[in-house]
C-alpha cells in the first residue's frame, strides 16, 4: 500500500464553489504549501482546489487522491510579461496621443496665421 498523508483543501474561490467547507484527500505529495492549488479527485471529475494543510487524523480515510499540484509558474510569469507589455502600450499610446494634441496645436495656429493672411490680402 502507498504511503500517504492525509491534506485539508477547500475550493473557496474556485470555479462552482459553493462556500468554504472543507474536504480531506490523500496524497503522497509530501512538499505542498498552504495555498498551493492542487487538482483533486473529486465526485465525478477532476477539480482545483486550496491545499490548507496536512493533517494528523480524521474520522476514517479518504477515498479520493490529489491528483497534482498545479505549478503556476510559467502562467505569472506569463502574466507579467503581459502586464509589462500593456504598461508599454499604454506609454506608447500617451506619446502618440500627446504628439497629436501638439499637431492640433500646430494646426490651429497654422489656420489662425493663414486666415491673417489673408484678411491681409483682401
Amino acid at each position: 500500500m502507498t504511503n500517504f498523508k492525509i491534506a485539508k483543501v477547500d475550493f473557496v474561490g474556485m470555479v462552482g464553489s459553493k462556500g468554504s467547507k472543507e474536504y480531506f484527500f490523500k496524497t503522497d505529495i509530501r512538499t505542498l504549501k498552504l495555498g498551493d492549488k492542487v487538482v483533486v479527485n473529486s465526485k465525478d471529475s477532476l477539480a482545483t482546489a486550496n491545499f490548507k494543510g496536512y493533517v494528523n487524523a480524521i474520522n476514517g480515510v479518504p477515498e479520493k487522491w490529489i491528483v497534482q499540484k498545479i505549478d503556476m509558474t510559467a502562467h505569472n510569469r506569463k502574466m507579467k510579461e503581459e502586464e509589462k507589455k500593456n504598461a508599454e502600450r499604454e506609454t506608447s499610446l500617451k506619446a502618440i496621443g500627446s504628439q497629436i494634441e501638439q499637431a492640433q496645436i500646430l494646426l490651429e495656429q497654422l489656420y489662425q496665421a493663414h486666415a491673417k493672411l489673408k484678411s491681409k490680402i483682401y
